[in-house]
């Protein structure tokens, strides 16, 4: 029987390449977006030109009333959902002197509070005896934490924990891991020089290109046996 993952923020940078690198795999797709309609439209033309089922769903995230229902609607179109990918993100810089409270709950409400409601509403909706898998999508900075991005970087470490929780509330039928990226792709706050420096600085030197976090959530996927665990897939970035 063919499976289906949802991934937020699908339909851009990280959670585009995850998409694209498992469009061979047995999946349907649902491609979750906010404002980047065309992005989502053009990503799930790409998957059905490979033969694979693939649709879209639009849902602001920092509105929860509207992210209760996500799952509700993604149901729709294939059935149950097997398989979540929370990559959805929201990565603003601020810092203890500057917090204000619309940063604060906006990082909590997009990158905390939203993945732990969908993953609720994915628990939920697992048919009984069926076999799913939650991967959260963090930061390296989870273990190597700095000064800048507060707010974002508090909200990744609550995930964190909740990662480790669920893996132990949702066990043994759903599988919860997490993965933490390093320097990836070049983000608004970055020049070139400072995203191509911050490669260097790691320990391998090449950052983690997208396609290595799209293999480690492929990885995930098909590794029955891991649960409750946080990769880091950052060239050694949080060891340096």
């Amino acid at each position: 029987m063919k499976k289906t993952i949802l991934i937020t923020g699908g339909s851009q940078r990280i959670g585009r390449s995850i998409a694209l690198f498992l469009k061979d795999s047995n999946y349907n797709f649902i491609i979750h977006y906010n404002k980047s309609s065309k992005a989502a439209r053009e990503l799930k033309n790409i998957i059905n030109g490979h033969g694979r089922d693939c649709e879209i769903v639009k849902t602001d995230l920092s509105k929860i009333s509207d992210v209760k229902d996500i799952i509700k609607r993604s149901k729709k179109f294939f059935g149950p959902i097997h398989a979540i990918v929370n990559n959805a993100s929201l990565f603003i810089n601020d810092n203890i002197e500057n917090l204000n409270d619309k940063l604060w709950y906006d990082h909590m409400n997009i990158n905390l509070y939203a993945p732990l409601i969908i993953s609720k509403e994915f628990n939920k909706q697992l048919p009984k005896k069926s076999l799913g898998h939650i991967i959260n999508i963090l930061d390296q900075n989870v273990v190597n934490p700095d000064t800048s991005f507060f707010s974002y970087s508090i909200s990744k470490s609550a995930l964190l924990s909740a990662t480790t929780i669920m893996a132990k509330s949702f066990a043994p039928n759903i599988r919860v891991n997490a993965i933490g990226p390093g320097p990836t792709l070049k983000n608004i706050h970055q020049s070139k020089k400072h995203f191509d420096q911050s490669i260097k600085n790691t320990l391998l030197k090449i950052g983690s290109p997208p396609e290595e976090i799209a293999k480690t959530v492929k990885f995930l996927l098909e590794s029955k046996s891991i649960t409750g665990q946080f990769i880091a897939v950052d060239g050694g970035e949080h060891l340096s």
